[in-house]
């Protein structure tokens, strides 16, 4: 079983700001359902300087948070100026609704910037304050069984098969999928259960009633490789191999199968 508590928010007041560009389209096309519109009709691309200067970083799991109320803040924008014309048309469909509104010169491009109120930041001078926003927590409980002959396991992802090896040369050994198979739907555990506690504390959330869980599943993932060592660890013992051992991450099958040892004695 693994637990965790994982800080969300950066400690340094400048990176706790946030900014996106919303455009509506003649086809109706726009980037939020802040505009109540439905999924087919949000169309979201790649961002870049050109778009947003001076953006944040999305490092800690930070990128909604900062973001995803600049999003909300720009459709409002455009929900403003749009609220003449649709009030005029009521009935007449988004797509009409919009060509109106171009033809009628009103911007339908907006920025919406975020800067989340000013808290107590941590001071490494005075040694007070907040490094984090708030806190993301988690626990999970992993079961494993592993072939002791071939390594096998029904594991995927960092910790059982992103192995990166290099060459004497240093080139990647592993950068086709004639050397490393690519997890797929069909890796998926027989058994994956989740569940999302609700919030019957007040906990403090962000836009729509969101957490960032971004990097918290990825140390999760250590009970899988725990589990999996305490299976090896049972295999050996099997031949009188005990005591402590080294079992470096992702535990891949080839490094399972000769961490178990000769499991088959021939018999002379």
């Amino acid at each position: 079983m693994t637990a965790t508590k994982y800080a969300v928010g950066f400690g340094l007041p400048t990176y706790n700001q946030g900014a996106a560009l919303v455009n509506i389209y003649l086809d109706g096309t726009v980037a939020s359902r802040t505009l109540g519109l439905p999924e087919e009709k949000i169309y979201t691309w790649e961002s870049s300087t050109r778009e947003i200067p001076n953006a944040i970083v999305t490092a800690g799991s930070m990128g909604f948070d900062l973001y995803g109320p600049a999003v909300k803040i720009a459709c409002e924008t455009l929900i403003e100026r749009l609220k003449p014309v649709r009030e005029a048309m009521p009935d007449d469909p988004w797509e009409k609704q919009v060509k109106a509104a171009f033809q009628q010169r009103v911007p339908m491009s907006a920025t919406g910037y975020n800067r989340p109120p000013d808290k107590d930041h941590f001071s490494m001078a005075k040694k007070n304050g907040n490094k984090q926003d708030y806190f993301t927590y988690g626990a999970v409980c992993t079961e494993v069984e592993i072939d002791v002959l071939t390594g096998e396991n029904q594991g995927l992802g960092m910790v059982t098969s992103e192995d990166m090896r290099v060459n004497a040369e240093g080139q990647n050994m592993h950068c086709s999928p004639l050397l490393y198979k690519i997890p797929s739907v069909t890796s998926v555990p027989r058994s994956f259960n989740v569940t999302l506690v609700k919030n019957p504390y007040d906990i403090k959330t962000n836009i729509y009633s969101s957490k960032s869980v971004g990097e918290p599943p990825l140390i999760l993932s250590m009970s899988v490789i725990t589990a999996i060592k305490h299976a090896v660890g049972a295999a050996r013992a099997q031949q009188g191999q005990e005591g402590y051992f080294r079992m470096d991450s992702p535990a891949t099958v080839q490094r399972i199968a000769e961490l178990c040892g000769e499991q088959i004695h021939t018999k002379k």
